[in-house]
């Protein structure tokens, strides 16, 4: 696919026959059929060979880039109105800035500064779109954009016979204002109607059909008590009630009459006219959201990662396997199908904290981040909210992986959904050895030898329940797991090499759980925390018995016998 305006829409490419051109051939293999023979790529570039022989380099854009800080798809102004956004970029030598008639932009010191068109200016435009087009200098250019629409500030004060209405905040849900009534003692009704309704029912209708609400009241010998919450008196601020919010972009009347009771007590009475304020409702705005998204120091069992967003809201960020993008009849996945599983796995983690507490303990921003993340993985994580701490685990040698970056509103996604593909290499050991481990289990108790095959090596040897060493995908997953534990649990003035072992050791472990499966595992550990060797495990199940170890015996340590 081909897009020839930046990306904002895109379109097939298509042979001479009107059909399309395909990517690869249905197996994946060599490419026949289409403009490209291979494509490689490395850390700087992607490079793409034509069928001709000629090659395409395309820089990445790690080390280029322009985005607006907290900008929206389409930003809203008054007439006159000035909005400046924060600039973050790299590589940058040269921009050219573009606009609609009538607006002025400005760049400098990293801040764009947008001012709208006065409301007696005249050929301006009321949309269009900023755009700030971007040069390295060399070859590369690229452009970041925003959306801008100006319209007529909704607030203001309007004078009436009977009252004078300030409206002073009006939102895509709400509407704020202040209203005094000329008669201060006279009690009155504020309220946000729509404005198409009440044209077509008239005013009548709307008063006779709002104050028969209140009459309810009257009748039953309650509007005393009702119309001190029901309605105002004196100088009174309205806001539109959170149960019952307005719809966006959306035309109403604020209106407001004063009501009394009749002489007989028996019913409302209008005692003003009705003034009405006309205003429209905002559009949300929806905060464009970029996340640059990096990988770095990419090992057999782990990476590095930075999360940059363009904003301070909330989002998810984590490593999953590419596998996640797959189906489990095989059909592939979309990315916003794959985020809502990503924070499915934590709702059903912290379910009980964040709806069953009274109160909750946990708080949906409590589990996402916002600001610039830079993540190692394995690793403890700490959160900022100590009941939600977690573990990551290693990552599998030779496997694909995805670092994902999406942004939300609690649980729901509100943004799509940043990628970057990377694959750990194989493991490969730097050191032949094998290691024997003979294990003798007596009732709860175990006595191993260890014998390797190098006896200059140093290694790692420490046991586990089976349950946990089978949690995890394979042997080397696990090594890895253990020995970041190994490191992230060392006392107060121990190093590694306190925990490593040389030559042919005797070692016991007492007082495990009866009738449970445990193993015992060696491999080859260098003092500043390098795997050498494949792991060597053995299995043994203690004995029946009624000896129980202590609660805190959850992963015992073997001791060493001298």
């Amino acid at each position: 696919m081909a897009s020839y305006d930046g990306g904002d829409t895109w379109e097939r490419i298509t042979n001479a026959a009107g059909e399309p051109v395909k990517a690869v051939t249905d197996d994946g293999s060599s490419i026949q059929d289409s403009f490209f023979s291979a494509v490689t790529q490395d850390d700087g570039n992607v490079y793409f060979t034509l069928t001709d022989g000629s090659v395409i380099t395309v820089a990445k854009r790690t080390d280029f880039y322009l985005i607006l800080r907290k900008a929206p798809d389409v930003a809203p102004f008054v007439y006159g109105e000035t909005k400046t956004y924060e600039i973050e970029s790299a590589g940058v030598a040269e921009t050219i800035l573009t606009k609609p008639d009538g607006w002025r932009v400005a760049l400098k010191d990293d801040v764009l500064s947008v001012t709208a068109p006065a409301a007696d200016a005249a050929g301006f435009e009321a949309e269009g779109t900023v755009a700030v087009i971007y040069f390295d200098g060399a070859e590369r250019s690229s452009v970041a954009k925003l959306g801008v629409v100006v319209d007529k500030s909704q607030t203001g004060v309007t004078e009436g016979d009977d009252f004078t209405i300030d409206i002073t905040e009006v939102t895509d849900k709400s509407v704020t204002a202040t209203v005094t009534p000329k008669d201060a003692s006279i009690y009155y009704y504020v309220s946000a109607y729509d404005a198409e309704t009440f044209d077509e029912k008239g005013e009548a209708a709307v008063v006779a059909e709002l104050k028969a609400m209140f009459d309810f009241y009257v009748q039953y010998g309650m509007w005393d008590y009702y119309k001190e919450t029901l309605m105002s008196k004196g100088t009174a601020t309205y806001t539109t009630p959170d149960a019952t919010p307005l719809a966006a972009g959306a035309s109403y009347y604020l209106i407001a009459f004063g009501l009394e009771e009749n002489s007989e007590g028996t019913a409302l009475i209008p005692n003003t006219a009705v003034m009405k304020v006309p205003f429209k409702t905002t559009t949300p705005v929806v905060v464009n959201t970029k996340y640059r998204v990096t990988v770095d120091n990419i090992t057999w069992y782990g990476a590095g990662y930075s999360v940059v967003p363009s904003d301070d809201l909330h989002y998810f960020h984590g490593i999953v396997k590419k596998l996640a993008f797959t189906g489990g009849q095989g059909q592939p996945l979309t990315d916003a199908e794959v985020a809502a599983a990503y924070v499915k796995e934590y709702e059903t983690r912290y379910y009980d904290e964040l709806y069953m507490d009274d109160p909750t303990t946990i708080k949906w921003t409590d589990l996402s981040s916002c600001g610039t993340q830079r993540q190692v993985v394995p690793r403890a994580w700490i959160r900022e909210n100590e009941l939600a701490n977690e573990a990551i685990r290693p990552l599998v040698a030779e496997t694909d992986y995805c670092l994902i970056a999406f942004g939300v509103d609690g649980k729901e996604l509100r943004t799509d959904v940043a990628k970057k593909e990377f694959r750990t290499p194989a493991f490969t050991p730097t050191e032949e050895c094998t290691f024997d481990l003979d294990v003798t289990v007596s009732r709860q108790n175990l006595s191993i030898k260890v014998t390797p095959s190098n006896k200059n090596l140093t290694y790692i040897c420490h046991l586990d329940k089976s349950a946990t060493y089978y949690e995890f995908e394979n042997d080397m997953q696990y090594a890895a797991d253990d020995l970041f534990w190994t490191k992230y649990n060392l006392e107060a003035g121990r190093t590694l090499s306190d925990e490593l072992l040389t030559g042919d050791i005797e070692m016991k472990a007492e007082n495990l759980w009866a009738s449970t499966g445990y193993v015992v595992y060696a491999y080859g550990c260098t003092a500043d925390g390098v795997i050498t060797t494949p792991l060597t495990s053995v299995r043994v199940l203690t004995e029946a018995g009624s000896d129980t170890p202590p609660a805190t015996a959850a992963k015992p340590r073997l001791v060493r016998v001298r």
